[in-house]
């Protein structure tokens, strides 16, 4: 499967909502940012959004075609071509075709991943989120206590 990668940054509100006003509290705030980022391409597509000290999302990066197994080595290049000068935290959307948001293990094991890759570079890992048509789940929630907010969000 061959990605392409995108970047873009957040200036400007999109679809009605001020999107650079946007703080990444809940894993619901996750979701929305992440919808607001997606590209009009077909899923599979990993979103990496930055955010600073307030966590609103300053930048972001898509990689339209990959899916969970390629997260990982995404992030890895991602997070070194990154400024870590005014990034202070990451939101990593998974979104996929159809309907369904359950994640085979071995689909989980990669998502789950990004928390060491982030923790080695410096960069708290606030929330990755899987969304599918309507429905959406948060990853971290998934392992207890994971994201900073605690367990919840599964839409």
């Amino acid at each position: 499967m061959h990605a392409s990668t995108r970047l873009f940054a957040r200036q400007r509100p999109t679809a009605g909502i001020a999107s650079a006003d946007l703080a990444v509290d809940s894993p619901e705030d996750a979701v929305t940012a992440v919808m607001l980022s997606m590209a009009p391409t077909e899923p599979p597509q990993l979103l990496f959004l930055f955010c600073d000290s307030g966590r609103r999302v300053r930048l972001g990066v898509s990689v339209d075609g990959a899916g969970p197994a390629e997260a990982p080595r995404a992030a890895e290049c991602v997070l070194s071509a990154a400024d870590d000068s005014w990034s202070t935290a990451l939101v990593v959307g998974l979104v996929l075709a159809g309907e369904s948001t359950e994640l085979e293990v071995a689909d989980l094991a990669p998502l789950l991943e990004l928390s060491a890759i982030c923790d080695d570079v410096g960069l708290p890992l606030l929330e990755v989120v899987v969304i599918a048509g309507s429905h959406w789940r948060s990853v971290l929630s998934l392992v207890a206590g994971s994201a900073p907010w605690g367990n919840n969000g599964d839409q």
